[in-house]
């Protein structure tokens, strides 16, 4: 049977577990990618904080059984996905692209026609696979100055 997933606006009180769970993601899933420095360096910033104030300036959606197991930030002024991440126990289940609809159905609302992303290297085939083409080679530029090699990607909406 199935898991229920629901998507919701993101609220404060998601915060912490948004943290904890974007932290064990990167930690989990991109450390085939990216090296233990990398990873450190990334995480290090990620405080609950930071996704209160991306919920006040973003489209901030969360996904959720009985807890909240993954997130995305869209920015509609931007025509970007700025994230998407899940409890790396949750993966392959398809929650990934019902939440990568869900941002798309709101960007096309909104009157975004192409949006575009900046793909960790562990993530180029679940994009591609959601219908996102290589733009390029770019770099995510984290808090703390660290550069994090990533593929810039678009899809047409």
């Amino acid at each position: 049977m199935r898991t229920i997933v629901h998507i919701r606006r993101a609220g404060p009180d998601d915060a912490n577990r948004i943290a904890e769970l974007h932290r064990a993601s990167i930690q989990t899933l991109c450390a085939d990618a990216y090296t233990p420095d990398q990873i450190a360096g990334w995480i290090e910033p990620l405080t609950p904080g930071r996704y209160l104030s991306g919920m006040a300036q973003f489209e901030f959606f969360v996904a959720e059984t009985d807890r909240v197991i993954g997130f995305c930030i869209l920015s509609t002024d931007e025509s970007e996905l700025y994230a998407i991440y899940f409890d790396p126990e949750t993966t392959g289940n398809g929650y990934g692209r019902m939440l990568m609809r869900y941002a798309e159905d709101v960007a096309r609302t909104r009157g975004v026609t192409e949006l575009k992303l900046k793909s960790t290297l562990n993530a180029v085939g679940f994009y591609g696979r959601c219908g996102y083409r290589k733009v390029g080679d770019t770099s995510h530029t984290s808090p703390t100055g660290l550069q994090l090699p990533c593929v810039e990607m678009v899809k047409s909406l």
